[in-house]
């Protein structure tokens, strides 16, 4: 599985060259990579109103707190 992520990430920068959010692509629908391991860790899809924060506001940070 970690092969298949590696092919279908990419990243989306900035006008200065920083990294702003990193994207996944699954079934042909871009989603961000948050989202995606937030989807994995409670084993189900997130609705449309449920939204992913970054506690350290760090975007690239995406660590799971309990």
């Amino acid at each position: 599985e970690l092969e298949m992520l590696k092919n279908k990430m990419f990243i989306i920068y900035t006008k200065r060259n920083k990294i702003s959010r990193r994207y996944i692509i699954i079934n042909d629908k871009f989603k961000t990579y948050a989202r995606y391991l937030m989807e994995q860790h409670f084993g189900r899809a997130l609705e449309k109103n449920e939204h992913v924060h970054h506690k350290d506001k760090n975007v690239l940070n995406n660590m799971i707190y309990i």
